[in-house]
Protein backbone atom coordinates (compact mmCIF):
# COMPACT_ATOMS: atom_id res chain seq x y z
CA UNK A 1 0.00 0.00 0.00
CA UNK A 2 1.38 3.81 -1.33
CA UNK A 3 2.63 5.53 1.73
CA UNK A 4 1.40 9.25 1.74
CA UNK A 5 4.05 11.74 3.18
CA UNK A 6 3.14 15.08 4.93
CA UNK A 7 6.77 16.85 4.39
CA UNK A 8 8.98 14.38 3.51
CA UNK A 9 9.79 10.78 3.58
CA UNK A 10 8.93 9.45 7.37
CA UNK A 11 10.22 6.59 9.41
CA UNK A 12 7.18 4.97 10.28
CA UNK A 13 3.98 3.66 8.41
CA UNK A 14 0.91 5.79 8.88
CA UNK A 15 -2.12 4.52 10.43
CA UNK A 16 -5.44 3.88 8.32
CA UNK A 17 -7.20 6.38 9.31
CA UNK A 18 -4.04 8.95 8.81
CA UNK A 19 -3.85 7.00 5.30
CA UNK A 20 -7.27 7.30 3.79
CA UNK A 21 -7.25 11.01 5.36
CA UNK A 22 -4.13 12.11 3.53
CA UNK A 23 -5.11 9.89 0.36
CA UNK A 24 -8.70 12.19 -0.41
CA UNK A 25 -6.35 15.36 -0.01
CA UNK A 26 -3.96 13.96 -2.49
CA UNK A 27 -6.61 13.44 -4.67
CA UNK A 28 -8.50 16.64 -3.87
CA UNK A 29 -5.23 18.88 -4.89
CA UNK A 30 -4.50 16.69 -7.89
CA UNK A 31 -8.08 17.51 -9.37
CA UNK A 32 -7.44 20.94 -8.50
CA UNK A 33 -3.90 21.12 -9.87
CA UNK A 34 -5.36 19.22 -13.09
CA UNK A 35 -8.18 21.96 -13.62
CA UNK A 36 -5.58 24.78 -12.67
CA UNK A 37 -3.09 23.30 -15.64
CA UNK A 38 -6.40 23.54 -18.19
CA UNK A 39 -6.84 26.79 -17.20
CA UNK A 40 -3.39 28.20 -17.91
CA UNK A 41 -3.23 26.12 -21.08
CA UNK A 42 -6.25 27.93 -22.18
CA UNK A 43 -4.88 30.91 -20.77
CA UNK A 44 -1.94 30.79 -22.77
CA UNK A 45 -3.66 29.89 -25.90
CA UNK A 46 -5.40 33.07 -25.99
CA UNK A 47 -3.31 35.36 -24.84
CA UNK A 48 -0.58 33.98 -27.46
CA UNK A 49 -3.58 34.57 -30.13
CA UNK A 50 -3.94 37.96 -29.15
CA UNK A 51 -0.14 38.63 -28.73
CA UNK A 52 0.41 37.04 -32.56
CA UNK A 53 -2.21 39.73 -34.04
CA UNK A 54 -0.69 42.44 -31.98
CA UNK A 55 2.77 42.38 -30.42
CA UNK A 56 2.53 45.43 -28.83
CA UNK A 57 -1.04 45.09 -26.67
CA UNK A 58 -1.20 46.39 -23.65
CA UNK A 59 0.29 43.66 -21.10
CA UNK A 60 0.30 40.84 -23.74
CA UNK A 61 3.96 40.03 -22.98
CA UNK A 62 3.68 40.04 -19.22
CA UNK A 63 0.71 37.78 -19.51
CA UNK A 64 2.44 35.47 -21.46
CA UNK A 65 5.22 35.56 -19.00
CA UNK A 66 2.98 34.51 -16.38
CA UNK A 67 0.78 31.84 -18.12
CA UNK A 68 4.25 30.78 -18.94
CA UNK A 69 5.49 30.88 -14.91
CA UNK A 70 2.18 29.06 -14.25
CA UNK A 71 2.64 26.24 -16.85
CA UNK A 72 6.35 24.97 -14.81
CA UNK A 73 5.25 26.16 -11.21
CA UNK A 74 1.90 23.61 -11.79
CA UNK A 75 3.25 20.43 -13.14
CA UNK A 76 6.32 20.64 -10.79
CA UNK A 77 3.35 20.91 -7.54
CA UNK A 78 1.12 17.84 -9.65
CA UNK A 79 4.49 15.66 -9.02
CA UNK A 80 5.32 16.76 -5.54
CA UNK A 81 2.24 15.70 -4.83
CA UNK A 82 2.12 12.64 -6.84
CA UNK A 83 4.63 11.63 -4.30
CA UNK A 84 3.29 12.34 -1.36
CA UNK A 85 4.02 15.44 -0.56
CA UNK A 86 0.79 16.31 0.02
CA UNK A 87 1.08 19.19 2.55
CA UNK A 88 4.26 20.65 0.82
CA UNK A 89 2.43 20.98 -2.57
CA UNK A 90 -0.73 22.56 -0.47
CA UNK A 91 0.99 25.40 1.14
CA UNK A 92 3.27 26.02 -1.91
CA UNK A 93 -0.28 26.63 -4.15
CA UNK A 94 -1.58 28.31 -1.52
CA UNK A 95 0.86 30.86 -1.52
CA UNK A 96 1.41 30.78 -4.86
CA UNK A 97 -2.33 31.87 -5.21
CA UNK A 98 -1.49 34.50 -2.38
CA UNK A 99 1.56 36.08 -4.50
CA UNK A 100 -0.24 36.13 -7.54
CA UNK A 101 -3.37 38.10 -6.74
CA UNK A 102 -0.98 41.60 -6.56
CA UNK A 103 0.63 40.12 -9.89
CA UNK A 104 -2.71 40.09 -11.75
CA UNK A 105 -4.49 42.86 -9.83
CA UNK A 106 -3.43 46.66 -10.28
CA UNK A 107 -4.70 48.08 -6.92
CA UNK A 108 -7.34 50.11 -8.26
CA UNK A 109 -9.30 46.68 -8.95
CA UNK A 110 -8.27 44.88 -6.17
CA UNK A 111 -11.37 44.31 -4.79
CA UNK A 112 -12.34 42.27 -7.87
CA UNK A 113 -9.48 39.78 -6.81
CA UNK A 114 -11.79 38.36 -3.71
CA UNK A 115 -13.19 35.43 -5.47
CA UNK A 116 -9.36 34.29 -5.93
CA UNK A 117 -8.81 35.57 -2.50
CA UNK A 118 -11.50 33.18 -1.32
CA UNK A 119 -9.36 29.82 -3.13
CA UNK A 120 -6.79 29.32 -0.95
CA UNK A 121 -9.09 29.93 2.33
CA UNK A 122 -11.67 27.30 1.39
CA UNK A 123 -9.39 24.52 -0.13
CA UNK A 124 -6.22 24.90 2.42
CA UNK A 125 -8.83 23.22 4.96
CA UNK A 126 -9.45 20.29 3.19
CA UNK A 127 -6.06 19.86 1.66
CA UNK A 128 -3.78 20.73 4.21
CA UNK A 129 -5.31 20.47 7.94
CA UNK A 130 -8.41 22.48 9.13
CA UNK A 131 -6.89 24.93 10.88
CA UNK A 132 -4.73 26.89 8.19
CA UNK A 133 -7.94 28.30 6.37
CA UNK A 134 -7.18 30.49 9.26
CA UNK A 135 -3.58 31.12 8.49
CA UNK A 136 -4.28 32.56 4.66
CA UNK A 137 -7.37 34.31 5.61
CA UNK A 138 -5.02 36.24 8.15
CA UNK A 139 -2.42 36.80 5.06
CA UNK A 140 -4.86 37.87 3.15
CA UNK A 141 -5.92 40.24 5.23
CA UNK A 142 -2.38 41.94 6.45
CA UNK A 143 -1.69 41.98 2.54
CA UNK A 144 -5.08 44.05 1.98
CA UNK A 145 -5.00 46.39 5.13
CA UNK A 146 -1.19 46.70 3.90
CA UNK A 147 -2.26 47.74 0.31
CA UNK A 148 -4.80 50.18 1.51
CA UNK A 149 -2.57 52.24 3.67
CA UNK A 150 0.34 52.18 0.92
CA UNK A 151 -2.21 53.61 -1.70
CA UNK A 152 -4.91 55.93 0.20
CA UNK A 153 -8.25 56.66 -1.61
CA UNK A 154 -6.90 54.24 -4.43
CA UNK A 155 -9.69 52.16 -3.52
CA UNK A 156 -12.54 51.95 -1.18
CA UNK A 157 -12.17 49.34 1.84
CA UNK A 158 -14.59 46.53 1.93
CA UNK A 159 -15.42 45.05 5.22
CA UNK A 160 -18.11 43.06 4.06
CA UNK A 161 -16.23 40.70 2.13
CA UNK A 162 -13.20 40.61 4.59
CA UNK A 163 -15.73 39.43 7.17
CA UNK A 164 -17.02 37.01 4.55
CA UNK A 165 -13.38 35.64 4.02
CA UNK A 166 -13.00 34.72 7.83
CA UNK A 167 -16.41 33.47 7.52
CA UNK A 168 -15.60 31.16 5.09
CA UNK A 169 -12.60 30.11 6.96
CA UNK A 170 -14.65 29.27 9.44
CA UNK A 171 -17.34 27.48 7.63
CA UNK A 172 -13.95 25.29 6.12
CA UNK A 173 -12.45 24.66 9.26
CA UNK A 174 -15.98 22.88 10.58
CA UNK A 175 -16.72 21.24 7.49
CA UNK A 176 -13.12 19.83 7.03
CA UNK A 177 -13.09 18.86 11.36
CA UNK A 178 -16.34 16.71 10.69
CA UNK A 179 -15.12 15.11 7.57
CA UNK A 180 -12.20 13.93 9.08
CA UNK A 181 -13.97 12.79 12.54
CA UNK A 182 -16.16 11.00 9.94
CA UNK A 183 -13.25 9.20 7.73
CA UNK A 184 -11.20 8.34 11.20
CA UNK A 185 -14.81 6.96 13.02
CA UNK A 186 -15.32 5.04 9.74
CA UNK A 187 -12.05 3.22 9.85
CA UNK A 188 -11.87 2.68 13.15
CA UNK A 189 -14.94 0.64 12.61
CA UNK A 190 -13.58 -1.27 10.06
CA UNK A 191 -10.38 -1.84 11.91
CA UNK A 192 -12.66 -3.03 15.02
CA UNK A 193 -14.44 -5.30 12.94
CA UNK A 194 -11.88 -6.85 10.99
CA UNK A 195 -10.25 -7.23 14.50
CA UNK A 196 -13.45 -8.90 15.66
CA UNK A 197 -13.58 -11.42 12.69
CA UNK A 198 -9.62 -12.33 13.62
CA UNK A 199 -10.61 -12.96 17.17
CA UNK A 200 -13.58 -14.98 16.63
CA UNK A 201 -11.18 -17.37 13.90
CA UNK A 202 -8.68 -17.45 16.94
CA UNK A 203 -10.88 -18.66 19.35
CA UNK A 204 -12.68 -21.27 17.17
CA UNK A 205 -9.52 -22.94 15.87
CA UNK A 206 -7.98 -22.49 19.53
Amino acid sequence: MKKIKLFGPIGQPNGSSQYFSQHYRQTLLRVLLILCMIIAIGATIVNLIDWTRDPFIEWGTFNLITDGIALVLLPCLYLANQKGFVSLAGWLFGLIVVIAIPICYSVPTLNEAFLIMALPIVLSSFIIQPWTSFVFACLITVFYNFTFFQHPGVFDYDVFSLMTLFLMAVSSYLVSSVLNKAIRDAVRAYDETIQGWANALEMRYS
